[in-house]
């Protein structure tokens, strides 16, 4: 049973709390503190005691500060202090040396017990808080991965064993160090819980993830840092392998083109209808392995080397919109479509690849004409706001069903119904790619029945 220490020098007080306890409680009882103290330094402690303030030789303050020192280490026993008069400035020097409640003698047998109960439910919850905090501190500590944790100034407040090993030397002492004096190549993403850029921390490299916890008006953050040296060495060799087949595929595909291209001229001979049809579906084919060439190199151009990938200038994002969209007017028009583009005047100036943002807005517009029925139309439209640009595609075709949005922009995704349609399923992720590259994000609004809305923001 819960065993109760009562420490009074009245034989009367100590009587009657023996007999309010004892029907619930183990109840063992002192004369004095010395007693007491000397059971607990053979290391005896109860769950929970009943103390009074004023005794002969060792007081109860006095064996309060015992039981709460580091050499005791009894910090956690609850007590209730039994004060004879009562004062706030009594009640004061007994909470102050460590007890945990009060009662004023003469004292209730029920309010005894009534309090008691509550000590021992508050130490209960306290010590399964304790154990649970420990629980947690020990899987963290047991991480295979690097973890850290900083507060909002940037100082580091946590390091498990593995990020002690894997940020030695960069720092001394780790704990309170600032981030950024760790880590200076460590770039947070605009939103929690995304993946950062990889870091390389000597020959090794890691893949960061970061979490803000906000907290009682404070934040702390947690670093993990995972090793995907291997990964990252296992993609480089596969991206290479695509690289070579890409290239080694494009040579013998362009002399076909240039073949296929000379004898629908005539040169080799009159075609009649027939073959002249056949040689035009040739060519049809073989544009479209030439795409997915030309999207399997792109993917590997852009899973290498981060922002290194872009050639920044000084770009008119409307004129880049523009020239996409004149290119794949004919095209919209000889399905039935309306291409129309909306631009603010006095222009959209931004520091961005020309080229890859093309080929972004190239890639938007041909899916919202591919999935678009005669009749439609697709509209482009440029928003500015004071830090970012807003691009948006949308098209009056039948949507994405709700399943298959979250999966949009990653490789090889095709939604239902649109597996027969041709491409390789490569050409979101590759915007989405290029657009996180220049530092912003995309998304897409979308109804079944209602057309879709691709949009990319990037800052000014």
């Amino acid at each position: 049973m819960t065993t109760i220490w009562v420490i009074d020098d009245s034989p009367l007080d100590v009587d009657r709390a023996r007999q309010s306890l004892a029907t619930t409680y183990t109840v063992e009882t002192f004369q004095d503190g010395a007693e007491a103290l000397e059971r607990l330094s053979a290391g005896q402690a109860p769950d929970a005691m009943v103390l009074d303030q004023v005794m002969p030789g060792v007081s109860g303050l006095e064996l309060l500060r015992f039981i709460r020192s580091e050499k005791l280490r009894t910090h956690e026993i609850p007590v209730l202090l039994l004060t004879a008069k009562g004062s706030p400035e009594q009640i004061v020097e007994g909470l102050g040396a460590g007890a945990n409640d009060y009662l004023s003698k003469p004292w209730a047998p029920e309010e005894l017990r009534a309090r008691i109960d509550a000590l021992l439910r508050s130490a209960k919850l306290l010590n399964r808080a304790v154990i649970a905090e420990r629980t947690v501190k020990g899987l963290l500590e047991s991480l295979p991965d690097a973890l850290v944790v900083f507060d909002g100034a940037g100082r580091i407040t946590f390091a498990n064993a593995e990020a002690e090993r894997v940020l030695v030397g960069l720092a001394s002492p780790i704990m309170g160090a600032h981030v950024k004096q760790l880590l200076p190549m460590l770039a947070f993403p605009s939103k929690t819980g995304a993946v950062a850029p990889d870091l390389h921390i000597g020959a090794r490299i890691y893949s960061p993830s970061l979490r803000v916890l906000e907290r009682d008006g404070t934040s702390e953050t947690s670093l993990i840092l995972r090793d995907v040296t291997e990964r990252r060495r296992a993609d480089e060799r596969r991206l290479d392998f695509y690289s070579i087949i890409a290239h080694d595929l494009r040579s013998p595909l362009s002399a076909m083109v240039l073949r296929a291209k000379r004898v629908m001229s005539g040169k080799l001979g009159p075609l009649d209808d027939k073959l002249k049809l056949e040689v035009e579906k040739l060519q049809g084919s073989m544009g479209s392995m030439a795409n997915i060439i030309n999207d399997f190199l792109d993917m590997a151009r852009l899973e290498r080397g981060g922002e290194q990938r872009l050639e920044r200038t000084e770009i008119e994002l409307g004129e880049v919109v523009e020239s996409a969209a004149d290119e794949l007017r004919p095209i919209a028009e000889s399905g039935g479509l309306a291409l129309q583009v909306s631009k603010p005047e006095g222009g959209t100036p931004l520091v961005g690849d020309r080229t890859r943002l093309r080929q972004v807005v190239t890639n938007l517009v041909s899916n919202a004409i591919k999935f678009t029925p005669s009749g439609g139309t697709v509209t482009v439209k440029i928003e500015p706001s004071d830090e970012r640009v807003l691009t948006s595609v949308a098209d009056t075709g039948p949507g994405v069903p709700e399943s298959s949005v979250s999966g949009l922009f990653e490789r090889f995704h095709r939604a239902p119904g649109q597996t027969s349609t041709e491409g390789t399923g490569l050409g979101l992720m590759i915007v989405r790619e290029i657009v996180e590259a220049h530092g912003g994000n995309v998304g897409v609004d979308t109804r079944l029945g209602h057309g879709s809305r691709f949009w990319f923001s990037l800052p000014r």
